[in-house]
């Protein structure tokens, strides 16, 4: 199912009808051109029921806005824990990672419009391969 939200007050995430998603973040410690700025606030906690959505510092950077941000792609129906695949899940956008940082918003609006129309069948590694040529991956 196709849908857009909000994450951490300092990012996007975005799933289109194919199940390919990307998740965007630019703010405090994110892979961005902010990731230190410093901020006026203390960096306090801002929390709803049980869960911390944000930090007064991340409120701020991602304000601010950022001209290169972090991203990380995959598949909806492949998608596992980052850290322990072995197949699926998480499309791998650099040598090592599956997060990729400091990626410039133009190249960035290039790899949304990419999802949105590639290909459900694809593998993660030809989604890799062709992402990895948008993102300038040596």
């Amino acid at each position: 199912m196709a849908h857009a939200r909000i994450t951490r007050a300092k990012g996007f995430h975005l799933e289109f009808s194919n199940g390919w998603c990307i998740s965007s973040q630019f703010g405090w410690g994110n892979y961005c051109t902010n990731r230190d700025k410093q901020s006026p606030f203390e960096s306090e906690y801002v929390k709803r029921g049980d869960h911390y959505l944000c930090n007064t510092r991340d409120l701020f950077v991602a304000s601010e806005g950022s001209e290169e941000i972090e991203i990380a792609v995959w598949h909806s129906a492949r998608k596992g824990d980052r850290d322990g695949l072995v197949d699926g899940g998480w499309v791998k956008l650099s040598e090592y990672d599956t997060i990729a940082g400091w990626i410039h918003v133009d190249k960035v609006g290039v790899i949304i419009g990419m999802l949105a129309v590639m290909d459900s069948e694809h593998s993660n590694e030809e989604v890799s391969e062709r992402l990895r040529e948008v993102i300038g991956d040596e």
